[in-house]
């Protein structure tokens, strides 16, 4: 046999082994998300499982008959459950196993509506920072949460597990102490001030605001800029400004941006019949 031969043999069996090892399937399911809709929790994996194994406060198991890469589980099966947090053990078609743990999914069946009624931006020695949060539909704020930007970092705050009526409303000021330690805020309405201290206060030239439920969407937010001191195009340009709009747009909404050039002490950003103005 030629030596050109045994080579081109040699090479088709190596391109074989190749292309057969890309079908040979040795990795465990990878959960990609996971998100919470009206009844169920919607579990997107990267490829077909053929059933999972959750592991709360006791073992339960979960079998996906057409097998494939996304799951809906209803909301009964995480009530009642006391755990933090979910071991979950996910099985594809060749049974490879992979192990992750979630977060406790936050079940709220009856959520109140919250809108940013008022923002007070500039602040004086006698005013401060003030955002006032209004509920214009009673319900529970379960795993609401308070989402700020201040010098650029992203703040989660946490709402209490409570339930409001309509047209409670919670003042929040905001206060800068330069040498602060980190603090675990949680806003409550049963008090109607609340003072947030930061080291930075929020920015008085671009910033966001936003209110997520326990589904991680957004029910109200304020995002702005001051065209006096910037023009469009720096913002647009804007490392810190553009994350603070891929938040909103990943959540699939068009930000709307408020120019906030003509807000004083006394002139704030409103709402007024669900749009932001100045007055």
């Amino acid at each position: 046999m030629s030596n050109h031969i045994k080579f081109y043999l040699l090479f088709s069996i190596l391109i074989s082994c190749r292309i057969r090892s890309n079908f040979y399937d040795i990795e465990g399911p990878v959960l990609e998300f996971y998100k919470l809709n009206k009844e169920s929790i919607f579990f997107q994996f990267n490829e077909p499982i053929k059933y999972l194994k959750l592991m709360t406060d006791e073992e339960k198991f979960i079998y996906n008959d057409f097998y494939t890469a996304n799951l809906h589980i209803p909301y009964d099966f995480f009530l009642n459950l006391n755990n933090t947090s979910i071991k979950m053990v996910s099985v594809d078609t060749f049974d490879n196993k992979s192990e992750t743990e979630i977060a406790m999914p936050i079940i709220n069946n009856n959520p109140a509506k919250l809108i940013i009624k008022e923002a007070r931006i500039k602040y004086s020695s006698k005013k401060s920072q003030q955002l006032i949060i209004k509920a214009i539909k009673g319900g529970s704020i379960n795993g609401f949460r308070l989402m700020l930007f201040i010098k650029n970092n992203k703040i989660i705050i946490p709402f209490s597990d409570e339930n409001l009526l309509k047209n409670q409303i919670l003042e929040i000021n905001v206060a800068r102490e330069k040498n602060i330690q980190n603090i675990n805020y949680n806003l409550s309405f049963k008090k109607k001030e609340r003072v947030l201290i930061f080291q930075y206060r929020l920015s008085q030239i671009y910033s966001c605001i936003m209110i997520l439920d326990n589904k991680d969407e957004i029910i109200d937010y304020l995002i702005y800029y001051d065209l006096k001191e910037h023009d469009k195009s720096y913002y647009l340009n804007n490392k810190f400004f553009n994350n603070y709009k891929n938040e909103i747009l990943k959540r699939n909404i068009e930000p709307e941006i408020i120019d906030i050039s003509e807000i004083t002490l006394k002139k704030t950003i409103k709402k007024y019949n669900n749009n932001f103005i100045i007055n």
